[in-house]
């Protein structure tokens, strides 16, 4: 067990990315090859990236992809079978 109430073994661990680079959903679109909406479709929900929300509405709101996190999505992305 994990030793917090409501969490499994299984739960992805907490990193602290602060000092990491950090990239936008425009510049791993251009990196990747993929348009902006697949590359935010592929992170939006992914543990790690930090969203801001600039206003009410969610059309404002920008992504801060850490590198960590970057490379797992790439990794699981390019490489299934790894």
């Amino acid at each position: 067990m994990s030793g917090y109430p409501g969490r499994s073994a299984l739960s992805v661990p907490i990193l602290d990315t602060t000092f990491e680079p950090h990239y936008s959903i425009g510049e791993l679109a251009r990196q990747w090859k993929l348009g902006r909406e697949t590359v935010r479709l592929l992170v939006k929900n992914e543990p790690g990236v930090v969203r801001i929300r600039m206003g009410r509405s969610k059309a404002m709101t920008r992504y801060s992809i850490p590198e960590s996190v970057a490379r797992r999505v790439h990794t699981r992305l390019f490489n299934p079978a790894a």
